[in-house]
């Protein structure tokens, strides 16, 4: 049984539903959680229009805004039509598909390296990198990167020499096609792992016609992708007015912020992605492919590897900043770390390493299973609005262009630094736009407090509500 990893990705699982309805307070990504419940929430009450997902973060804006293809929260929107709405379903979906997505990855490594067990190693290693914790967030990063190991094991079933079932083909090609398009569209970097297919593209043997469709059908995907996030997410925000979401930087300005923050841009591999054992380990089976010449591993490392640092180049700033832009190479780095284990010929050790894994996944990213008390307070933020202001009301948070407690307000607005509160005008400009309240947040999720001369509604530990009735401020 432990040899088995459906027990491990099965106990992986029920050990993430621990806190699965937990509230997106955690304090890394809660702002990425709650654009995602904010895209849900919104097609429950305003539109369901799959095309147009709205947040709260847009002002006096519809809130429509370019963005990913909103399927995560649109399968949430899904579920709440019939059991009603909660924020966690995101969680639990994106769970359950990354579950699959992490056996997908095993069956891909066991099938194409022809090699049961440096798949359970590196399926371990997989599932305990920072995939761990990722995978029960209300995010897409995870969600989309199971996409496309799912497309890639199909990919490769199709394009293999060995013929199969001519129905088998079909749903091979076909499932390729889905998985591919829905893995780019949640999350475009996640689709450069696509690339490795160039290598059974080219070398394998197979007919001129079984080419022509897998080039017609990744044509078909590619394309649907690019209209998407070249001319859809262009077109909502020229036509609603709302940029929110970063669709990458130049390359010049991206390699200039990689250089300049290069110590955090290292710590992404060698601390955020496998964790300090993993990462050596990586390094082993990095040394031990070269020396032992393995081909097929080498052969995927030479394609992906400039394809994810042009993913980097692109993210820049983002990519040092942010420790989920390194997900998409967390596989590609697992099955290394499974090659590290597979060298060492000793069962005591690789038990060891194993255990010394899971331990560290665990113990490392514990706390994104809990909320912080302080934190919590935040979840009386809407019905204290609602004692005071009508649900239609526009209000401004100070909390740094973060959407998490507009969306705990249950209402669209703004969110600006203290300093950018302060400068002259500003509340009067927004007063003009529609500003009835101002919830100025102390010390929760990173917002320092300040004091405005405007009359107090209502005030809270964690915060204090104000009316917009003398446009006059006085920051601290």
């Amino acid at each position: 049984m432990l040899t088995d990893i459906r027990f491990w990705i099965l106990l992986c699982f029920i050990l993430r539903l621990i806190g699965i309805t937990n509230p997106p307070l955690e304090v890394s990504h809660n702002w990425r959680q709650t654009l995602g419940t904010m895209v849900t929430r919104n097609f429950m009450e305003v539109d369901r229009n799959l095309l147009y997902p709205r947040i709260d973060i847009g002002g006096d804006h519809a809130g429509i805004a370019g963005m990913e293809f909103p399927l995560l929260s649109y399968g949430a929107y899904l579920m709440a039509l019939i059991f009603g709405y909660q924020h966690w379903y995101g969680r639990l979906l994106n769970l359950i598909v990354s579950s699959f997505g992490t056996y997908y990855f095993f069956c891909l490594v066991r099938d194409q390296l022809k090699c049961k067990r440096l798949a359970f190693y590196s399926t371990m290693v997989f599932l305990f990198s920072l995939w761990f914790s990722c995978s029960r967030k209300i995010m897409p990063d995870t969600l989309s990167m199971s996409f496309v190991i799912a497309a890639l094991y199909h990919g490769f079933r199709y394009l293999e020499s060995s013929a199969h079932h001519i129905c088998y083909k079909r749903l091979d090609i076909v499932l390729f096609g889905v998985f591919s398009t829905c893995g780019m569209l949640t999350k475009l970097p996640s689709g450069y792992l696509l690339v490795i297919l160039v290598l059974p593209f080219f070398l394998n043997q197979m007919g001129i016609a079984r080419r022509i469709v897998f080039a017609a059908v990744s044509l078909l995907s590619l394309g649907s992708t690019l209209a998407w996030f070249f001319y859809w997410v262009p077109h909502l925000e020229s036509e609603h007015g709302v940029s929110h979401f970063f669709m990458g930087t130049g390359l010049i300005s991206g390699f200039k912020a990689l250089i300049e923050h290069l110590p955090l841009v290292s710590k992404r591999f060698y601390e955020t992605a496998l964790k300090y054992i993993g990462f050596i380990l990586f390094l082993i089976g990095l040394g031990w492919s070269i020396v032992k010449r393995n081909r097929p591993i080498l052969g995927m490392l030479l394609c992906c590897t400039p394809a994810f640092l042009a993913v980097m180049v692109v993210s820049g700033y983002n990519f040092a900043h942010h420790t989920y832009y390194v997900i998409p190479f967390v596989p590609v780095m697992a099955l290394l770390a499974g090659a590290g284990i597979r060298a060492i010929n000793h069962r005591g050790i690789v038990i060891a390493l194993l255990a010394a894994v899971c331990i560290e996944g665990v113990s490392d990213q514990q706390h994104d299973f809990r909320i912080k008390p302080h934190n919590k307070r935040l979840l009386a933020l809407e019905a204290d609005l609602d004692a005071t202001c009508a649900r239609d009301a526009l209000i401004l948070v100070n909390g740094s262009g973060s959407p998490t407690a507009l969306y705990f307000a249950h209402r669209r607005g703004w969110s600006l630094t203290n300093r950018a509160m302060a400068k002259k005008g500003q509340i009067k400009s927004l007063q003009r736009r529609g500003l009835e309240r101002i919830v100025i947040l102390n010390n929760v999720l990173g917002a320092t407090d300040m004091r405005l001369s405007l009359p107090v509604v209502l005030q809270r530990d964690a915060y204090t509500i104000y009316s917009i009735e003398i446009p006059r401020l006085r920051s601290e």
